[in-house]
């Protein structure tokens, strides 16, 4: 079977991109839908790889990021487990700070899972297995280059 030419042709549906599909990018969508519902409607997120999909990161939250998915009204049910006590230790100086619910750990498969999937049942246009490649300016629009096409973006 042969190789699938990506699609090059002109994409101008939408105003703006986020490129990233990870917690930055969709709560990035989830403020704009919440907001200014107009523009998050004109708005695509390419995300290079397919949910559910593993990061080589941590799984923090801090405490704060609850307060602000509460307020994008989010419930997140993923397993987690509560850190009210960290402990840092360099050299001979050691900091340390206590306080409830300063951070969860969980899984970032499953969280990052879970906030698109919420996204998506709000409405956001998700492209996945689309990497951003390049981009550059042609008077007023960018023209942004993905692994499947390119784009007429604005922002």
């Amino acid at each position: 079977m042969g190789i699938k030419k990506p699609n090059r042709e002109l994409n101008s549906d939408y105003d703006i991109m986020i490129v990233g599909g990870g917690p930055a990018g969709i709560s990035t969508w989830l403020h704009l839908h919440k907001n200014v519902v107009d523009l998050a409607e004109k708005t695509l997120l390419i995300e290079k790889a397919r949910y559910p999909r593993d990061k080589l990161c941590g799984g923090a939250l801090g405490g704060w990021t609850l307060d602000t998915l509460n307020e994008l009204d989010i419930q997140i049910d993923v397993p987690q487990v509560e850190i009210d006590k960290i402990k840092c230790i360099f050299g001979e100086n050691v900091y340390e700070h206590e306080e409830r619910n300063f951070f969860k750990i969980i899984r970032r498969r499953d969280f990052d899972h879970s906030l698109a999937k919420t996204a998506l049942s709000r409405g956001m246009h998700l492209h996945q297995n689309e990497a951003f490649v390049d981009f550059k300016r042609n008077g007023k629009y960018l023209l942004v280059k993905t692994s499947k096409g390119t784009y007429k973006i604005k922002v």
